[in-house]
């Protein structure tokens, strides 16, 4: 995970789910984190065990879970340290973040009386920064931003598993989104993946800075009625469609194949189509519900076309429903 957040184009997908980071080292001490011993144990441990040289340290922050903790660990760092780590504990600007978190504690029996809880720590550089990915939308841009996210995150995730498949291949193509409105999935698609046109479909609005974009072709009307259009304007294998996508709301998860396929079957897609579906559930409640629905949906296409080098995910930017 730390290793993904280190690049950026997974940091301001991921950011939007985390609230807040904590990298830590393998290895954990028993520890009251309550008490003054607690928080010396941990201190201890960290000093010895997870900081190395002192050298190595510029200016340093500290995160503490439980953070009604961090009063009694920064006493502990205080006491304990004769090398000068207290020095350099500057939580404004800081080159390294120290973090000790509590991952379990057990509530025992009635005769247990321990409060011992297990606690890790680590040190980490202070390079990841949530102050942009976590500005709140403004004027109207919730539905746009969090449509843009999703399919950003879909295209990204895909990449990182397939070391033959980038999105670069296809600048300059010509796609279509279905059930286009406001236009986040149109936005990342012009804007992001260079499309030479994005037909976007659907009967609503599009946001304006979307619509006056002159890649972004806006067409008025839903997905079974585009598709006829789309065929009597096609006239070479150039003309044809190579990037599906759609995030349309639709009665039945089976329609959003419906669609893909009808296209295939009415000739505007190219041979070798890119497609991001997203599949909605709209019955039941429940993961394992809604996982069920989607395996039943993603088998019901591979039985009917030649589908190659599919994904399902559970995105970050998703609803519970979604995958």
């Amino acid at each position: 995970l730390a290793s993904a957040l280190s690049k950026s184009e997974h940091l301001e997908i991921i950011a939007r789910a985390v609230n807040k980071l904590y990298i830590v080292q393998p290895g954990a001490v028993q520890a009251d984190m309550s008490t003054e011993v607690g928080c010396n144990v941990v201190v201890e441990d960290l000093i010895k065990n997870k900081i190395g040289s002192y050298n190595d340290l510029e200016s340093v922050r500290l995160q503490i879970f439980p953070p009604s903790c961090q009063g009694k660990v920064i006493a502990a760092v205080e006491s304990l340290d004769d090398d000068g780590l207290a020095g350099k504990l500057n939580p404004r600007d800081a080159t390294e973040t120290i973090s000790i978190v509590q991952v379990y504690k057990h509530k025992g029996k009635s005769s247990d009386t321990s409060t011992d809880a297990l606690v890790m720590s680590g040190v980490s550089k202070s390079t990841i920064d949530y102050s942009v990915q976590r500005e709140s939308p403004k004027n109207g841009q919730e539905a746009i931003s969090r449509a843009y996210y999703k399919i950003k995150e879909a295209v990204s995730r895909y990449e990182s598993e397939r070391a033959d498949f980038s999105m670069e291949s296809y600048r300059d193509c010509i796609a279509i989104d279905c059930g286009s409105a406001p236009g986040g999935w149109t936005k990342y698609l012009a804007q992001d993946a260079k499309m030479k046109i994005v037909h976007s479909v659907d009967p609503g609005d599009l946001d304006p800075a979307i619509e006056l974009d002159d890649r972004a072709n806006h067409m008025r009307m839903k997905i079974q009625d585009a598709i006829p259009q789309l065929k009597s304007q096609i006239q070479r294998d150039e003309d044809k469609i190579k990037v599906f996508v759609s995030d349309a709301c639709l009665h039945s998860m089976s329609a959003q194949a419906d669609f893909l396929l009808d296209a295939k079957e009415q000739g505007i897609l190219a041979d070798e189509v890119f497609f991001v579906l997203t599949l909605k559930c709209t019955i039941g409640h429940g993961k394992a519900n809604f996982d069920a629905q989607v395996e039943q949906a993603v088998s019901n296409l591979k039985d009917r076309a030649e589908i190659r080098d599919l994904s399902v995910h559970h995105l970050f930017s998703n609803r519970i429903g979604e995958r």
